[in-house]
């Protein structure tokens, strides 16, 4: 897969190279020149790109072009992940071995996340919200522990 790389050169300018890695070492395809100016680095990383297009004929994934789906993608920001694909299965899982009537579904939760990855019973209830965005209070959890999670 090749890459394009910035180096800043000992006169202080910056040098644009198109490389791959083999063997754990950098293998420079093609060097294009160095800039002194934001307008000679973008051109030379502009010519970087089409270098890369045409040498593996292969378009990039996103293009430059501001038209169509792409032209928002700038706009957006990750807020995090919730893993919602394990959570359900396992929710199914419990409801087709009869689990799900066994306790409260603070007590389903931490079986589920006990699953995922062992912890205390506190931190699992952190790693709820973080994993899933389920937020039980620790209150809660004493007040079902002292009754047996019923």
């Amino acid at each position: 897969m090749l890459k394009i790389r910035e180096v800043k050169t000992a006169s202080g300018k910056i040098a644009v190279q198109v490389f791959y890695i083999q063997n754990r070492k950098r293998v420079i395809v093609k060097h294009f020149g160095s800039s002194s100016s934001d307008e000679e680095l973008i051109y030379l990383k502009q010519q970087a790109i089409h270098f890369i297009e045409d040498y593996s004929n292969q378009n990039s994934l996103f293009p430059n072009s501001k038209s169509g789906a792409y032209s928002y993608l700038e706009q957006y920001v990750c807020i995090g992940v919730y893993y919602q694909f394990f959570y359900q299965t396992i929710e199914r899982l419990m409801v087709q071995i009869g689990f799900n009537k066994l306790g409260s579904s603070l007590f389903k939760d931490l079986v589920t996340i006990r699953i995922l990855g062992p912890a205390s019973k506190l931190r699992s209830i952190e790693v709820l919200e973080t994993y899933f965005g389920i937020k039980h209070r620790r209150q809660n959890y004493y007040k079902e522990a002292k009754n047996g999670f019923r």
